[in-house]
């Protein structure tokens, strides 16, 4: 009887230990994610960040997991560096000419949506003259460093890739 009353006590100490720590790391993570979000507002009202791209998506739905991709904006410019696994698969080929060094972004325009969504629109080119421009969608998603960015040319017309990652200071 002593031992079956020492075990649930031991039991009982071990949960309730437990599920404090369990209950400070979630505070935590909680703490850590509005700092994150923080700083990731803060880069793109700057306009100085990079998208640390994790996925990317085209036009029909097709998904490619990457690395070593991610989207630069600062006041130089912007630059979208693809992996080269992105232009081996045969949705994504297409891609490739986007691949460089966009020497002018414009902001076209700002929105914090309902649900807390930060929008940000701008217009990329590497030509002076922008007729060669794309449309970009950036979304930093609320209480989150997450991101994603819808990217299409600047007359409309096609919607090329969405790509998703982590949105932090450049």
């Amino acid at each position: 009887m002593k031992k079956s009353i020492r075990t649930l006590l031991a039991a009982m100490t071990a949960a309730a230990l437990l599920t404090g720590c369990a209950a400070q790391t979630k505070t935590q993570m909680q703490q850590q994610d509005a700092a994150l979000h923080l700083a990731a507002m803060q880069a793109l009202e700057a306009g100085r960040y990079v998208v640390d791209i994790d996925d990317i998506y085209g036009p029909k739905g097709q998904h490619l997991n990457v690395s070593h991709s991610y989207f630069r904006i600062t006041e130089e410019g912007a630059l979208l560096n693809l992996s080269p696994k992105v232009y081996q698969e045969s949705p994504f080929r297409r891609l490739s000419s986007l691949r460089t060094d966009y020497k002018h972004v414009r902001t076209v325009g700002r929105t914090l949506k309902k649900n807390g969504d930060l929008e940000l629109a701008l217009q990329i080119t590497a030509d002076p003259h922008w007729m060669r421009a794309y449309y970009l969608i950036v979304t930093l998603y609320a209480d989150s460093d997450q991101c994603a960015v819808r990217m299409g040319h600047a007359r409309g017309q096609n919607h090329l890739c969405t790509f998703r990652g982590r949105l932090r200071p450049a």
